[in-house]
């Protein structure tokens, strides 16, 4: 009885360090998940932003709002752009894509400014 016991009381240890296990990386994934509350206040404050930071935290921004960029050879265009992936959703043409293609076509870029009403 007390063999079994104790094998009891060794699978409940292993199993509960399984789950504190997976409590910290899950907290782990969390931290480092770029939420879009994140992303607009950093898109909010990007001049002020971009101009304070060092280098290597600018490499850092840039990293986490781009996930990819794709180039052309060198002379094969005249736009070295081919695409850009982004972390997070943007609107293009109407739809949510979190790729755009650049292409030589025409493109149409809009500015726009952002401001928080206050409330009266």
């Amino acid at each position: 009885m007390t063999l079994r016991l104790d094998g009891l009381y060794d699978t409940i240890a292993e199993i509960e360090a399984n789950i504190e296990d997976a409590r910290t990386r899950k907290k782990s994934v969390e931290a480092e998940f770029i939420t879009m509350e994140n992303i607009y206040k950093i898109l909010e404050h990007f001049n002020e932003l971009y101009d304070i930071i060092s280098d290597e935290e600018k490499k850092e921004l840039i990293a986490t709002l781009v996930k990819e960029i794709q180039i052309y050879p060198e002379g094969e265009s005249e736009m070295p752009l081919k695409s850009m992936k982004f972390n997070f959703p943007v609107y293009k043409d109407g739809q949510e894509v979190r790729e755009i293609f650049l292409n030589n076509g025409t493109n149409v870029e809009t500015l726009i400014c952002l401001k928080r009403k206050q409330p009266k």
